[in-house]
C-alpha cells in the first residue's frame, strides 16, 4: 500500500481579473489647409556658348593683348602672316658717322636673327609678335598712317639698316626690304623678308600695306569733298 500515490490537492475555482476600463476612441476633425502654390519660374534667356576670347578680352578696340596669333587666324576675313626682320624707326647716327662717312661706314648692320619677328596683317592693322606662337603682340601698327615702299637694293635708303642673311647659304639678294614711311618722309618701320623659300611674300605684304594707305587717302578725299559740298555760301 506504500506504493499508492496520494490524492491531488483540491484546486480552487479559476478567477479572472476585470479588464481596465478604456474610454471610447474618438477622432478629431481635420483642420483646413491652404492649397499649395508655386512661384512662376524666372524668365531665362536662351543658352549661348561660352566664348573664352570675349570673356578674356571684352573690349577688343582698346586691348590688343588678347589677340594671339591663333585668335587672329580664327577671325573672319583675309589674314597675312609671315616671319620677317622688323625694325622700328631709324637708327641713330653718331657724330663720326654723320660727319666722316668716308672714314666710318654710315650704315648700320644687323643679323636677321637679331630682329626676327612674326607679323600678322588683319584688316588695316599689322600685329608684330615675337614668334608664330605668340600669345600677345609686342605692338600693333595702323597701316593707314604710313606709305609703303620697296627699297631699291642698288640705292639703299639712308634711314634703313643692312640685314645680313640668317645663314651663309641664303643669298643676299633673297632679302627684300619694305619700308613704312610717315607722310613727312621720316622712317616708321623696316620689314626685311627672306624670300629664298617664297618670292611672293614681300610683294603680298607691300600690296596689303599700299591698299590700306590708298583707302585712307580715298577716305580723306571723300571727307573733304563732303565738307566742301555742305559748306554754306557766305
Amino acid at each position: 500500500m506504500n506504493h499508492l500515490a496520494q490524492p491531488a490537492p483540491q484546486a480552487g475555482a479559476a478567477m479572472a481579473a476585470d479588464a481596465p476600463q478604456v474610454n471610447a476612441a474618438t477622432t478629431e476633425h481635420a483642420l483646413p489647409v491652404e492649397p499649395a502654390t508655386a512661384d512662376a519660374p524666372a524668365a531665362v534667356g536662351p543658352a549661348v556658348p561660352f566664348d573664352p576670347e570675349k570673356a578674356a578680352c571684352p573690349d577688343e578696340e582698346t586691348s590688343i593683348k588678347c589677340l594671339s596669333v591663333e585668335a587672329l587666324r580664327g577671325k573672319s576675313g583675309f589674314g597675312f602672316e609671315s616671319e620677317v626682320a622688323v625694325l622700328k624707326g631709324a637708327p641713330k647716327k653718331d657724330f663720326l658717322k654723320r660727319f666722316l662717312p668716308l672714314l666710318f661706314d654710315e650704315r648700320d648692320y644687323l643679323a636677321y636673327g637679331e630682329v626676327r619677328r612674326y607679323v600678322f596683317i588683319k584688316g588695316d592693322s599689322c600685329f608684330v609678335f615675337m614668334d608664330k606662337d605668340g600669345m600677345e603682340p609686342l605692338y600693333a601698327i595702323s597701316l593707314l598712317d604710313f606709305m609703303a615702299i620697296k627699297e631699291d637694293p642698288k640705292k639703299l635708303d639712308k634711314y634703313s639698316v643692312n640685314i645680313s642673311p640668317i645663314t651663309a647659304s641664303i643669298p643676299k639678294e633673297a632679302l627684300v626690304t619694305i619700308l613704312l614711311k610717315h607722310h613727312d618722309g621720316s622712317q616708321g618701320f623696316q620689314f626685311t623678308f627672306d624670300t629664298s623659300k617664297d618670292k611672293s611674300v614681300a610683294k603680298i605684304f607691300l600690296e596689303l600695306c599700299q591698299r590700306a594707305s590708298s583707302s585712307s587717302k580715298l577716305g580723306a578725299v571723300e571727307s573733304k569733298g563732303v565738307s566742301k559740298h555742305n559748306k554754306k555760301p557766305s
